[in-house]
């Protein structure tokens, strides 16, 4: 079973450390420390940018997928969830403020599913 009070934390930590260090796009952590928003994700959960916890990433980039809309091929496969996160942060026209903003929406998704709303 998903903690999605968990998942909400994660979330809203990982729109803090973009906030904080900035917005990466085609790295976990570039070069001056910008995250993109899988490796803010992997902060959130772990204290790094590199490599990832796919259970717990993987759970929260579902969020994502679910609050953003963004498209995933497979209900059963957690890099499904986490690609398609991937290739909405690195998306031309995707912006640090759109990054921190659904990051946040996704997070207020986390908490209307463990209060039994969503």
């Amino acid at each position: 079973m998903t903690d999605y009070n968990k998942i909400a934390d994660i979330l809203e930590t990982a729109a803090d450390v973009i906030e904080r260090d900035g917005h990466a796009k085609f790295a976990a952590e570039d070069g001056i420390g910008q995250k993109c928003a899988t490796g803010a994700i992997n902060v959130a959960i772990m204290g790094e940018a590199h490599g990832f916890s796919w259970y717990l990433g993987g759970k929260a980039c579902k969020v994502v997928c679910e609050a953003l809309e963004l498209s995933y091929t497979s209900y059963a496969n957690n890099n499904d969830y986490i690609f398609a996160v991937v290739d909405w942060n690195n998306a031309d026209s995707t912006t640090a403020q759109e990054v921190i903003d659904g990051l946040r929406k996704s997070a207020k998704l986390a908490l209307r599913k463990a209060d039994g709303n969503d």
